[in-house]
């Protein structure tokens, strides 16, 4: 009896051995399991964009990786870029691309259009079609730019002193203007030194001028110019300084920035210029000034 069992017992053991050797005992192998197909995917990251000129408008949206991206059946990204209405609602699709994971994370928009508003949308998408939440860029339109204009310091007993500036906002066009009553209609921006040193002014806080543009300073160098957190501007006059970036808002609600690449005496004169570059954005109201 005692050897029936002992027995019985043995095959048990025997077949639980075999069971084991034949189901997992291979545990020796080096390769790694097999990914499971993605059931969702994150979008991409740090959606940014950035609008340019050169013989049309551009914009360049990039980001950063989802963090799904290095997984194997992760495809890339799709950009899709829409005009916009006034009220910044969806009027039509404007262009769709793909980009691999592969490929630089950024996408060219080209041939924009002026006094049009625009947004991109970026997503990720994995090889059987699973699609990210989409990632939205700021609103966005072209602006118009120039650089190397120049104001002059107002001087009383000067004939050539031009001390106000202006903008046609419809082509960006800014033009020096003395400062006189002929020309008080078209000034935007008065530079003068009232015995505080040199301030852009709002033209109507001196005779002849008659138009009101406030006026904010957003910081300096190349990263303020590029800013597109802008507050609303409230002051009528501030201190100039070189390196400095100006937000303007002129009497017909466009917004222009300002960034002063030099102050000096005039050359042959006894009062200073000022010297900048503009960007003029020609959409009403739109406080969206960058390139």
């Amino acid at each position: 009896m005692r050897n029936k069992k002992f027995c019985s017992t043995l095959i048990s053991l025997s077949i639980s051995l075999f069971s084991f050797m034949f189901i997992g005992g291979d545990c020796g192998t080096d390769s790694e399991p097999e990914q499971p197909p993605l059931t969702s995917v994150t979008p991409p990251q740090n959606v940014r964009v950035k609008v340019g000129q050169v013989s049309s408008w551009y914009a360049t949206v990039s980001w950063s990786h989802s963090t799904d991206n290095s997984a194997n059946d992760f495809k890339g990204y799709v950009v899709v870029t829409y005009q916009l209405d006034t009220l910044n609602n969806i009027v039509s699709e404007f262009s769709r691309n793909s980009v691999a994971k592969s490929q630089s994370l950024l996408q060219l928009i080209s041939n924009l259009a002026p006094l049009v508003r625009y947004r991109s949308y970026v997503y990720s998408e994995t090889n059987n079609g699973i699609k990210s939440d989409s990632i939205a860029t700021k609103i966005y339109a072209p602006v118009f730019e120039n650089s190397a204009v120049e104001i002059d310091e107002f001087d009383s007993t000067s004939t050539t002193s031009k001390s106000g500036f202006g903008w046609n906002t419809t082509f960006g066009i800014g033009t020096q203007y003395l400062f006189t009553t002929s020309n008080a209609a078209s000034i935007d921006l008065h530079l003068r030194d009232a015995g505080n040193g040199l301030r852009f002014y709002s033209p109507d806080q001196y005779p002849p001028g008659i138009k009101r543009t406030y006026i904010d300073l957003v910081g300096s160098g190349q990263a303020a110019f590029d800013q597109t957190e802008l507050s609303e501007p409230t002051a009528l006059s501030l201190a100039i300084s070189e390196n400095s970036v100006y937000l303007l808002k002129t009497k017909e609600n466009h917004y222009i920035k300002i960034w002063i690449t030099k102050v000096e005496t005039h050359p042959g004169e006894s009062y200073q210029r000022v010297i900048f570059n503009y960007k003029v954005q020609p959409l009403e109201d739109f406080r969206i000034v960058k390139r």
